[in-house]
This record gives C-alpha cells, sequence and structure tokens, in this order.
C-alpha cells in the first residue's frame, strides 16, 4: 500500500510547496493504483485533483490517473449537489417552525472551508439543534417523508449517543440531528449553551443557517477525529479538514480564546495532539505559539508523533471491521454493542456501503455483508495463524491506539512502553 505517499504527494499539490514535480517524477507507474486506493479510501482524491489540475505539476501524472481523478471529482460534485439540495429544504422547514440550526461537518465545510463543494466528500447531514427542539425537528422529519417513524422517544434517543437515531428517505442522504458535538457520557461532556452563542450565520446557496465560530469548529474537528472515532485512519480526512480550516480562517482565529475553551473544557490533550498531527501530516499552518497554551504536558509531544507514526503505518494488514473498533471500546457491554452493530448495521447503512438503493433487496445486502465479513476474519486468522508478521503488527498496533486513548482518558503522563 502507498499511504505515506498518497499524503505526501496531496500535501506537496495543496501546499503548493515546490516539491509536488519531484515527488511525482519519482512515483513509479505501477505505484498509482494503489495511491487511488489510499486516495479513494481517505476521500481526498477530489482535493488533490483540484490542486493539481491547476498547477504544471499534472503534466508528470500519467493520463489513466488524471482521468480517474477528475471521475472522482465529477461524482462527488454529483452527490453534493443532491445533498445540498436536500440540506436547503431542511433549514427551510425548521425555520418555518422557529427552530434554529447549526450546521456541522461536511456541508458546513464544503460551503464555507472549501472553495468548491466538490472538494470535501459527505454521505449525510450533520445538524445541531438545541435540546428543547429536538422532538418538533424530529416531527418535522417525519413530514418530509424521513423515517424510522418508529423509535424511542428522544429523551432515551439522546441518551444511548449526542444525536436522534438518522432519518433516512429512499434514496436520499441520511440525516443526523445532533443535541451536542460528543457524547455526554463520554469524557468529553461540554455544554451546548456557549457554542451557540458564538455562532455566526452562513449561506447556503440563499438560504441562512448557523455555523460554528472558527474556534469552535477546530475544537469539533479534534474532537470527532480524536474522541468520537479514536484516532481511525478512515477518519484522517478530519486533519485536512482542520488544515483547511486554520488556512481558511488564518486571520481571524482567536487562539488564546481556542486554547482558554480546550482547558476550560478539560479536552487540551485531545485538542492538542490532533492539531500537531495535522501540522504534521497534513501541514496546518500552525505557529509554536498557537499550541503552547494548550492543556498538556512535554510527554504529549511524545505521544503525537507516536500517533502520526501509527496512522502512517503500512506493515500491518487490516483487522477485521468488528474487532478493530471492538478493540477502542472499554466494558463488554460497549463490546458487544459494536459486535451486534457490526453483524447487522442498518440498512441504510450497508445502501450507502455499496452504492445501492435501500430497495435493491435487504437479503441480499445483508448476505453481500456477511459474506465479507467472513472472508476478512477469515483471511486475518489464517495470516494470524500462520505467524505472519503483518497480522502481529496489526494486534500491536490496535494495542498501542489503546493505550493512547487510555492515556488520554486518565490524564497521566505519557510513557512510551
Amino acid at each position: 500500500m502507498e499511504r505515506k505517499r498518497a499524503i505526501s504527494l496531496i500535501r506537496a499539490v495543496y501546499t503548493n510547496n515546490g516539491s509536488a514535480v519531484a515527488l511525482l517524477d519519482a512515483t513509479p507507474p505501477a505505484a498509482w493504483y494503489d495511491i487511488l486506493l489510499q486516495m479513494q479510501l481517505l476521500e481526498l482524491d477530489p482535493l488533490f485533483f483540484s490542486h493539481l489540475s491547476r498547477t504544471p505539476a499534472a503534466a508528470h501524472v500519467p493520463e489513466e490517473v488524471l482521468h480517474r481523478l477528475q471521475e472522482a471529482y465529477f461524482l462527488h460534485a454529483a452527490r453534493n449537489t443532491i445533498i445540498f439540495e436536500d440540506l436547503r429544504a431542511i433549514i427551510r422547514t425548521l425555520e418555518l417552525h422557529g427552530i434554529d440550526a447549526i450546521i456541522l461537518k461536511g456541508a458546513c465545510l464544503a460551503e464555507t472551508v472549501y472553495e468548491d463543494i466538490a472538494l470535501r466528500p459527505m454521505h449525510d447531514i450533520d445538524i445541531l439543534i438545541r435540546k428543547e427542539d429536538l422532538c418538533v425537528a424530529q416531527e418535522v422529519l417525519f413530514g418530509m417523508g424521513y423515517g424510522p417513524l418508529i423509535r424511542p422517544p428522544v429523551a432515551e434517543q439522546i441518551l444511548r449517543h449526542h444525536h436522534l437515531i438518522p432519518f433516512t428517505r429512499p434514496g436520499r442522504p441520511s440525516v443526523e440531528i445532533h443535541a451536542a458535538l460528543t457524547s455526554s457520557r463520554g469524557p468529553c461532556a461540554m455544554d451546548m449553551d456557549g457554542f451557540w452563542s458564538r455562532a455566526r450565520s452562513a449561506d447556503f446557496g440563499g438560504v441562512p443557517a448557523l455555523i460554528l465560530s472558527p474556534e469552535d469548529l477546530l475544537l469539533h474537528l479534534c474532537l470527532h477525529f480524536s474522541a468520537n472515532h479514536r484516532f481511525s485512519i478512515l477518519e484522517m480526512r478530519n486533519l485536512c479538514d482542520i488544515s483547511e480550516t486554520i488556512k481558511r480562517y488564518h486571520a481571524e482565529i482567536d487562539w488564546k480564546a481556542l486554547t482558554d475553551r480546550a482547558r476550560g473544557y478539560g479536552i487540551g490533550r485531545y485538542v492538542f495532539c490532533t492539531l500537531r498531527v495535522a501540522a504534521e501530516l497534513f501541514g496546518a499552518q500552525l505557529r509554536p505559539e498557537d499550541l503552547y497554551h494548550i492543556g498538556h504536558e512535554d510527554s504529549d509531544t511524545l505521544m503525537a508523533d507516536m500517533l502520526a507514526d501509527l496512522l502512517l503505518d503500512e506493515t500491518s494488514i487490516p483487522m477485521p471491521d468488528a474487532l478493530e473498533k471492538m478493540g477502542r471500546e472499554d466494558g463488554l457491554a460497549s463490546k458487544a454493542r459494536v459486535l451486534a452493530h457490526g453483524v447487522a448495521p442498518p440498512l441504510s447503512n450497508l445502501a450507502r456501503k455499496y452504492g445501492v438503493a435501500e430497495t435493491a433487496g435487504r437479503r441480499s445486502l445483508y448476505l453481500r455483508h456477511w459474506m465479507e465479513g467472513v472472508m476478512r476474519a477469515g483471511k486475518f486468522l489464517t495470516y494470524l495463524l500462520c505467524g505472519s508478521r503483518k497480522a502481529r503488527a496489526a494486534i500491536n498496533r490496535r494495542r498501542a491506539i489503546s493505550r493512547i486513548n487510555k492515556w488520554l482518558r486518565s490524564g497521566s503522563s505519557f510513557r512510551p512502553s
């Protein structure tokens, strides 16, 4: 696999640091297949194509590779256009019912941070709603044709997670209504009043809505990558989001306010670690003083560097999804929930995974999912039983990530093993 080379190429092209041509010339033609796979996995191929196509470096890329990158760009442009149509309809309908909405994650970034909506791939719509408006917001989406209609009471839903059960509609992207930015049961629970008071207005294709302030947006992106997704390789796109957000709001970001909030919320380590890794891997434009006052210890730098190495590590083979996700959880109950979700995920997730409509057939989608799961698990176990170094490296990597997560939660100093 070519993850390290792919990230180096992406960084060189979109930071325009002059090294792109040399890196492209040093890329063997046979390596492009794996490079494109890595870019697709990280969903950074449209961003790479957009910046590459505007530089002389494009002449140093095989024509077939440019064609595939262009196809990915137009695919995301078309998909995001549909998502924004739905988003604008939802914002208008919520406004008619007197409900304010803060647009989160992909839609916010695509519209306000990236210069082109195609550059930030999206699969769903994420909206933050005040707790007192959740019941009405749920009824609004029901009225727009979203389901499932049978679900636990709103109060019970947000006890389980920081958003309601996703709303789905045949052939359209799903919608997540958030009550908070992180779980109320986790180590990063935060009061939302401050985020609402600091929110600012933005235009979404002629429809006004709210977005987080630049400082709060960075806090959310850091927590989404670290606390919510436990530094998952599949969420490395968040590091690019952070780099692009800093570039977009460079003159506006109040770093003292950001560090004060990080310390006040008790999330300094999450923020420090994620920002440092974003700078190391994706060239986020950070000054030493920007990070200095965030609550951290000298040993946190060691942990961030270790994490960057793990994200680029290609000596291991992928673990089965269920084992990978279970390894991030504490307690048998949490692990059991992850396993159950892996065996029987929502039909909407499978439809999105395989790029088909939910009406394609429940049985065929689940059979395909189970067969792939058995094949992945069987392959991993075979490698493990045969004493493969890559299988052992995968287990060691999972242990290292587990140590990092426990360290972040414990507040103790990081000590390498």
